[in-house]
């Protein structure tokens, strides 16, 4: 698992520095932000559906904040649906994986 993570650091600062270059980086991150908020929120309250609600939420709010801070930041519709679309396709993944069981949890709590 350490290892796991390390490589995910690395791949990060990687991209940060702009080593290696991903078309539509942006949504990418948006995508897996939705993902890690949806899997925590999952993990915490043992509903999946909570989760990817937490992360239209987050992903809403954060355009919201976007739009009413203009002069540095842009709002983007499509950045709050890689958000949805990020939780989305980890529920589904678990699910094609066997369920929840590996996480102690039920998918539709």
């Amino acid at each position: 698992m350490r290892g796991l993570i390390l490589a995910a650091l690395m791949a990060l600062r990687a991209l940060q520095a702009r080593l290696v270059e991903v078309p539509h980086l942006d949504k990418w991150l948006h995508a897996g932000g939705g993902a890690a908020i949806a899997a925590l929120t999952w993990w915490l309250t043992g509903s999946a559906a909570a989760g990817v609600f937490a992360a239209v939420a987050v992903g809403l709010g954060k355009e919201l904040y976007d739009l009413r801070h203009p002069a540095r930041h842009t709002a983007d519709l499509v950045d709050a649906g890689a958000t949805v679309v990020g939780a989305l396709v980890l529920w589904i993944v678990v699910d094609l994986v066997g369920g929840a069981a590996w996480w102690g949890v039920p998918l539709l709590a």
